[in-house]
């Protein structure tokens, strides 16, 4: 029983449809028959027999039903033949020509919706749209402009032809006939938001500036409470440097919503512009305070401050109470902190920046950029502790991360954690596929094991380091400092770090290390030589300091070697080498 109503209806419904279609292609085939019945004589003064006029509408109707079917070759077959018997009928020349538009046949359908047109002694709106589509298609624009211009005079109350016009003129930078084109239809329709914009940006494109800033100013008249309006003539206003009206305009926004953020920044802009710096910052404020304004925005403004900060004490304090009050505005918004701890490292307040982004990660930990500022605050602070224990917690969120491998594995090896740091190095490898990441792994696995004494399994791994990496000049350098401080092996060290500095001459560690084994060699005087090569590139380096301070212990210069090692501690304060050297408690 289901079965059959299921058939049933299914039956009906194919029956149902039937029944549309030939409703819908009778009503298409009376409609232009009817149409061109009167036009028939006025074409043609030669009668066609009845059998003749059934035909052409037996192949009319079949034409327009396998149209609509999309069956469109058929549909032409049918509409030709039609054709046969009426030649001059130009609605069937206008299908034929709508066939060809949708089969993407430009030229066809341009041939056939030309003929119609010209066929047709009367007006007929759908005829001038066909065509005017297929010149768009194929860039005649001067041939739609004058159809646009027929229509116009035929219907001048069809607005959307206006703005259509004028588009087409704007592809062939005709702007003064664009602009005619709009300006007619304003005064017709009135003044609408598009017709606007669109003549304002004519009359710019036209230099012709006073005209531009006008029609905004009619927009922003017939509607005076919206402010966006008013927005819109202010921007304009202030790209033309017609300051004095684009600030009563910004007031005149306020008089209406006395909160707008983006009149205190248009404002704040005008004041920078005419070089009134109080009266910008003044406005700046009210600006950031307000919450509803895009926090991108605002974080555009402030990264103006970045430079400016480190030059003057004034520009420093305003950057960073602009920072506050973006915090104070948008404080679940991770980027507020963030940028505010921008500016922090900016001015070396490293220890509070480092505060500020750890707030940015309790909102958005999942942002990897966050974490990545955060190591290089650890870097700057030079404490491994923070950097360990900030790579861990990463580690924990981001487990395909090589990098993140080795900067833990390095952070858990300089503060002495070797088998932890081993581990975290094996895991790393595991899902290294780089080899400069692999690379670095094995160096610090080298490290590791000469933490934990074994130089069997030291050498092992700072050979696997140079074998991954042919030419390295990082694994060459460290295995070369290694050997150093072991004291053996110091002619294959020299050998290693010159091929290092041969390939990277500038490195100001590659030549510490090069004066470190001269110095173990007890060639002094060459030592010392290098040891200041170094220093030129990096004048501030404790360790290279220290390095020169033992060298002059070595040549029995106490005073110049404690001197060098009170400047070496002065850039590494908690340096406990250096204090040891000092005797300093």
């Amino acid at each position: 029983m289901t079965l059959y109503n299921k058939g049933f209806n299914l039956q009906f419904y194919f029956q149902m449809k039937k029944i549309a279609v030939t409703v819908i292609i009778w009503a298409m085939v009376l409609c232009l028959f009817y149409s061109c019945k009167s036009g028939k004589t006025s074409k043609s003064k030669k009668k066609i027999s009845y059998n003749s006029q059934k035909l052409f509408n037996s192949n009319y109707y079949e034409g327009s039903k396998q149209k609509i079917l999309g069956n469109y070759n058929e549909a032409l077959k049918e509409f030709k033949s039609a054709l046969d018997i009426l030649p001059q009928h130009h609605e069937t020349m206008y299908q034929i020509g709508n066939i060809y538009l949708k089969l993407n046949k430009i030229e066809e359908a341009k041939y056939w919706s030309l003929k119609a047109l010209k066929l047709n002694k009367s007006y007929n709106f759908w005829y001038y749209e066909q065509l005017i589509k297929i010149y768009n298609i194929n860039k005649e624009y001067n041939e739609s402009s004058e159809l646009y211009s027929t229509i116009i005079k035929k219907e001048p109350s069809r607005k959307e032809v206006y703005e259509k016009a004028a588009e087409i003129l704007e592809y062939t930078e005709n702007y003064e006939e664009a602009a005619n084109y709009l300006k007619t239809y304003i005064e017709l329709f009135g003044p609408e938001e598009d017709a606007c914009k669109k003549l304002s940006k004519y009359y710019d494109k036209l230099y012709k500036h006073d005209e531009a800033c006008k029609i905004l100013k009619l927009l922003s008249d017939t509607y005076p409470s919206n402010t966006k309006f008013l927005g819109l003539l202010a921007e304009l206003q202030v790209k033309y440097r017609y300051f004095n009206e684009a600030r009563f305009t910004y007031y005149k926004i306020l008089k209406y919503d006395e909160n707008n953020g983006y009149a205190f920044f248009g404002l704040a802009d005008i004041f920078k512009k005419t070089k009134n710096e109080d009266s910008s910052f003044y406005f700046l404020c009210k600006g950031f305070e307000n919450n509803k304004i895009n926090i991108q925005h605002k974080v555009k403004v402030i990264s103006s401050y970045y430079f400016l900060m480190i030059k003057d004490e004034t520009s420093k304090n305003r950057a960073l109470e602009l920072a506050k009050k973006l915090i104070t505005a948008h404080p679940t918004e991770a980027v507020s902190f963030q940028v505010y701890s921008d500016m922090l490292v900016n001015v070396e307040e490293y220890n509070e920046a480092r505060i500020y982004l750890k707030k940015s990660l309790e909102i958005e930990a999942n942002d990897y950029r966050y974490w990545q500022k955060l190591f290089a605050i650890d870097v700057k602070l030079k404490n491994n502790e923070y950097l360990y224990e900030d790579s861990k917690k990463a580690l924990e969120l981001f487990t395909t991360q090589p990098g993140l491998y080795i900067i833990n594995s390095s952070a858990a090896f300089r503060t002495e954690r070797y088998d932890e740091a081993i581990n975290i190095c094996n895991m790393g490898l595991d899902i290294s596929f780089k080899d400069t990441e692999k690379n670095q792994l094995y160096l610090t696995l080298a490290d590791c094991w000469y933490g934990k004494k074994n130089i069997e399994k030291t050498d092992f791994y700072f050979k696997k380091a140079i074998e991954t990496l042919h030419n390295n000049s990082l694994a060459l350098n460290n295995y070369a400092y290694n050997l150093y401080k072991r004291n053996e092996k110091l002619d294959k060290a020299e050998e290693m770090v010159l091929k290092a500095i041969e390939l990277e001459p500038s490195s100001a560690s590659f030549a510490d290390t090069y004066a470190c084994i001269l110095m173990a060699k007890n060639n002094l005087d060459e030592a010392e030589k290098w040891f200041k090569k170094a220093l030129v590139t990096e004048p501030e380096s404790a360790e290279i300091l220290e390095h020169l301070g033992d060298l002059y212990v070595k040549k029995n210069n106490s005073e110049l070697a404690i001197e060098t090692y009170k400047k070496a501690l002065k850039n590494d304060p908690e340096n406990k080498s250096l204090k040891n050297k000092l005797q300093i408690k």
